[in-house]
């Protein structure tokens, strides 16, 4: 069988019926939840790749409890991005780079001695959730000499021994880190996993970066603390609602770095996110057993295996 041509919905505001059997890859750029569950009435017993944006995982298609023919796949690319996503936060705060432009923008060429930075070597950095991410953020900062604090009551105590990374309780890492790293699963568990209590525990002089997702910092509780001074600063990518509202208190203040959740966009993650979803989609329509599955208990489904085996077949 010739490789599929997959259908690519890219900004397009009618998407359409998907043709019976059609193999699809989904670029899920800035879809809402709404856009997403409005599409997964046309997926149902596809093969779905997923880039970018929209939580595959969250989206409830018709046939979910039934359904042994879907395989969901995830992007094995976007990990990429936190090599642009967090270092691009902390040394933007760290060196006050936003209130040096504002302050050279604004003719105060003088205020250069008010806005001195922050060396990193010696700082510590605590990082909440040492998975995928978090490991990769344990890496980069190496160079920098930074002490690092993780904590996550699922930790592989043998990766952070060997990243050097000391497991701490929450208690710990945020009264003794210079910088706090959000790096953890949106879930149950960790929503609104900051809020006033746990910022109150933070440095006066301490920064928080959150590129992982909004809600698991409490955005009202965080707005306070920044407008007392309570903390430092903070960088984040990702908000409680997005896109996040213009009249919202946090873009008045000068000590936080907003960005519209893209700090890991760059040329290199969409590229390999695109590499990653096509190629998983290509491996299942060949008959093979994709990587990155979002739902890996489908490879055990008598129906899964079937559809393989009629795909392999084919090939």
């Amino acid at each position: 069988m010739a490789d599929p041509n997959p259908a690519m919905l890219i900004d397009s505001p009618e998407w359409g019926p998907v043709p019976a059997n059609q193999v699809l890859v989904m670029f899920a750029d800035g879809r809402t939840e709404a856009d997403a569950q409005r599409l997964a009435q046309q997926l149902d017993g596809k093969i779905v790749g997923r880039f970018a944006y929209i939580n595959l995982w969250q989206i409830e298609f018709p046939s979910r409890s039934a359904d042994d023919l879907r395989a969901a796949l995830k992007q094995a690319g976007a990990a990429a991005g936190v090599e642009s996503a967090f270092p691009n936060a902390l040394l933007a705060l760290a060196g006050k780079l936003t209130r040096k432009d504002r302050a050279i923008r604004g003719g105060r060429w003088q205020d250069k001695r008010v806005h001195t930075g922050l060396g990193l070597a010696g700082k510590t950095l605590g990082i909440i959730g040492l998975g995928n991410t978090g490991a990769d953020v344990v890496r980069l900062v190496a160079p920098f000499g930074m002490r690092c604090l993780a904590h996550d009551p699922y930790a592989d105590r043998a990766l952070a021994g060997a990243l050097a990374v000391t497991l701490v309780d929450m208690t710990t890492l945020l009264r003794e880190s210079d910088f706090v790293s959000v790096n953890c699963p949106l879930n149950e568990q960790t929503r609104h996993l900051l809020g006033a209590a746990e910022l109150a525990l933070m440095r006066p002089r301490a920064y928080l970066i959150n590129t992982a997702r909004g809600p698991i910092v409490d955005q009202a509780d965080l707005t306070a603390a920044l407008s007392a001074g309570r903390i430092a600063g903070a960088g984040l990518d990702v908000f409680e609602r997005e896109p996040i509202a213009p009249d919202d208190p946090l873009l008045q203040l000068e000590n936080v770095i907003l960005a519209p959740h893209n700090l890991c966009w760059t040329d290199e993650c969409f590229l390999g996110n695109v590499a990653a979803a096509c190629a998983g989609v290509l491996q299942v329509a060949h008959g093979n057993p994709p990587p990155h599955l979002v739902n890996p208990a489908v490879l055990e489904r008598a129906g899964f295996q079937a559809k393989l085996r009629r795909l392999r077949a084919r090939a």
